[in-house]
């Protein structure tokens, strides 16, 4: 670009900062991205975790009530696991935080309050269960892995919704990861087409009397 250019002329010695609008990577993390159905996400989970002999995951979740249903589905599957939310108190969090931390919970399901500010080491793995809104989110969602120096994986989990805006954040990060495959868990069926103008606006809810109305035409006999 103009800048760097004029930045070289400049500088004797050009050092190359950038910004996490331009996505750096994180050199020290193995980033991977599997294909798999959104029904059978929880169960590759399970296998990854028994296969790999993973010990300290963080899994991110798109919201709040998605930590807690799967975090209770993996302890009655005998997993040690716990959820972590901004609707816990300060005193909850710190608890499991610390329990995280000291093994006593193996897998900590978490919205994106855990992607900033967290210093946990030894996590393992990442894995991105609900892909981020955007690229930032990426990077500081990999970055609670491979902390002090020590390498860690990212594991990013592919449906068919999901392809397009994961290629999207694969341009803004400068990644060009393939998508895996994991045996017994393919991808399977085709992706859904999408259906222009049927998704509701926000603050424009139908109201009862539309309800009302909409059924009413539905049940009444057509005209001959």
């Amino acid at each position: 670009s103009k800048m760097k250019a004029i930045a070289s002329k400049i500088l004797n010695k050009n050092t190359h900062f950038v910004s996490l609008h331009e996505a750096p990577t994180v050199d020290s993390v193995l980033q991977r991205a599997i294909e798999v159905n959104r029904e059978n996400r929880g169960p590759l989970l399970r296998h990854l975790v028994k296969h790999e002999k993973w010990k300290r995951v963080l899994v991110f979740m798109a919201n709040k009530r998605a930590t807690d249903n799967i975090a209770f589905k993996f302890r009655k599957y005998g997993f040690l696991a716990e959820s972590f939310h901004g609707d816990l108190s300060q005193e909850d969090r710190t608890y499991t935080l610390d329990a995280f931390k000291d093994g006593k919970i193996s897998i900590l399901f978490s919205t994106d309050i855990a992607a900033r500010g967290l210093h946990i080491e030894d996590v393992e793995c990442v894995i991105n269960y609900d892909l981020p809104r955007g690229s930032e989110d990426y990077i500081h969602r990999i970055g609670r892995t491979a902390r002090a120096g020590k390498s860690g994986i990212a594991v990013s989990f592919i449906g068919h919704e999901d392809k397009k805006h994961f290629a999207l954040i694969q341009k803004r990060c400068k990644l060009e990861l393939t998508l895996e495959q994991i045996e017994g868990f393919e991808l399977c069926g085709e992706a859904l087409p999408e259906v222009k103008g049927t998704l509701p606006i926000k603050g424009k809810r139908p109201s009862k009397k539309d309800k009302a109305r909409q059924k009413a035409n539905t049940s009444s006999p057509g005209m001959e």
